[in-house]
């Protein structure tokens, strides 16, 4: 948390809002002056990129490989574990590498024009990236063992309701016949 709260200080630090040039709009920290991007923002983004991001992940990427290898080893017995520990490391790939990258492409040569409209991939990246404090806890649950008994018992309790329901209406003379699948 410590290191958290230190890489996210220059952010706290700093101005985030500024006035449009030749115009009475105020813009937020999307847009923020080249001569700020250069001295300040490039610098405290590299770091917060390589030691919030990068750097973490690489230890990710060294300890889940240390992992998936030894689980590998193990035969078909660890499959389960396989799968969820490379689920959770490419999840985190996918989650939060996007927004980093475009993000350090961007304040290597911040002018407008240097890589097109990179904001246009930014913004969904970012939003790709918060998004997985929300699938994590569905990753760690639903694959738990807990959670598949609960889903074969809740299907096999609609299976049998919906096998009561289809005798009820063949009995009633509709036709209908019901087999059950699980």
């Amino acid at each position: 948390w410590l290191a958290a709260g230190a890489l996210a200080l220059p952010l706290a630090l700093q101005p985030q809002t500024f006035r449009l040039s030749h115009s009475d709009h105020v813009l937020c920290h999307d847009a923020l002056p080249v001569g700020a991007q250069a001295s300040y923002w490039r610098p405290a983004f590299l770091c917060l990129a390589v030691l919030g991001c990068f750097l973490p992940l690489l230890v990710m990427l060294l300890s889940y490989g240390a992992t998936l290898r030894a689980l590998a080893a193990g035969g078909p017995r660890y499959g389960h574990a396989l799968r969820l520990t490379a689920l959770v490391l490419a999840s985190a790939v996918a989650f939060f590498v996007p927004s980093n990258v475009l993000l350090l492409l961007h304040y290597s040569d911040p002018r407008p024009d240097a890589w097109g409209d990179l904001y246009a991939a930014y913004v969904p990246s970012l939003a790709l990236s918060t998004l997985n404090s929300c699938v994590d806890p569905f990753i760690y649950y639903y694959v738990s063992v807990e959670f598949r008994d609960k889903v074969r018992e809740g299907l096999l309790c609609v299976a049998r309701g919906a096998s009561a329901a289809s005798r009820e209406g063949a009995a009633q003379g509709t036709g209908t016949r019901s087999t059950s699948l699980v």
